[in-house]
């Protein structure tokens, strides 16, 4: 391997981890952020602030959006924004914040699959055997590893928003490899597409429930450190890496997110979720052979 092309491949792995970490501390923040707000008002609070971010960035450079390949950023400004806010932010209400990034991390079981039938990604034996012993981890800490706060509803919400990532991770792919899109771009059009439907929801479900200084400055965490900066961080990766090999270490943003909820909620660690977890990193050691 080219000396040059190893470096950006090196550069890829470093940001794929950078933003698995903060990808993980969100859940922590988030369960904490719904303790004053409903789960509609902190998503239209959090996609408005990455709204506001990425308008400000438009104007600067002088950027604007153009109706070419208008279909494909609505798909993933519902997939990538809509979608898993609201299922997530409904989702937690009914479990823990641990288990709701075990869940999420079923998400590259999706996209190995998409990518295998989509993108024709080429899938070994060993990146199979990696998926699924990944979703064996995740399905014995599902069924069994629940502390007493969780519920079958909140559960099936979170799985429901992994998929949704699943799906967004392929369209994204397919606007960072076919049409040549900066990873800035994708992520500014699909805040300011999203953010008028988060408000609209907002409204209708929750009357607009006035935010606390407390919610709104939660919101402007999620938004910036924990939405913007890894969701920039990951398009820039994917377009050094394939998505199926990229997508294999999101099964450690649950790690980061169980060590995180035991430092800022207390969080109980069963024994079943430290087996499900080893499982799962087992997993994804098998599928990067």
């Amino acid at each position: 391997m080219a000396p040059k092309l190893a470096k950006a491949r090196e550069k890829a792995y470093l940001e794929i981890m950078i933003a698995t970490i903060l990808w993980g501390v969100s859940y922590p923040i988030n369960r904490i952020a719904l303790g004053y707000s409903g789960p509609m008002t902190l998503g239209a609070l959090r996609g408005g602030w990455c709204a506001l971010f990425f308008v400000l960035y438009f104007l600067a450079f002088k950027k604007r959006i153009t109706r070419e390949n208008i279909w494909l950023f609505i798909g993933i400004s519902l997939t990538g924004l809509v979608l898993p806010l609201c299922l997530l932010n409904v989702g937690m209400l009914h479990t823990t914040a641990s288990l709701s990034g075990i869940i999420q991390a079923t998400a590259p079981l999706g996209i190995v699959v998409m990518a295998y039938f989509i993108l024709k990604e080429p899938a070994t034996k060993a990146k199979w055997l990696g998926v699924l012993l990944g979703l064996f981890g995740t399905a014995l800490v599902v069924l069994h590893g629940s502390n007493g706060d969780s519920t079958i509803f909140g559960n099936l919400l979170i799985f429901g928003s992994a998929i949704s990532l699943a799906t967004l991770a392929i369209l994204e792919k397919i606007a960072v490899s076919r049409h040549e899109y900066t990873p800035a771009y994708i992520m500014g059009v699909t805040s300011i597409l999203g953010f008028p439907v988060l408000l609209i929801l907002s409204l209708c479900l929750e009357g607009g429930a006035v935010a606390s200084h407390a919610v709104t400055a939660y919101a402007f965490l999620l938004a910036l450190p924990c939405t913007v900066v890894p969701y920039l961080f990951w398009l820039d990766a994917l377009r050094k890496i394939d998505i199926s090999k990229a997508s294999l270490f999101m099964y450690c943003i649950p790690i980061f997110g169980i060590f995180f909820s035991v430092i800022l909620l207390n969080e109980m660690i069963t024994g079943i979720m430290v087996v499900g977890m080893a499982i799962i990193f087992l997993g994804v050691f098998i599928a990067q052979k």
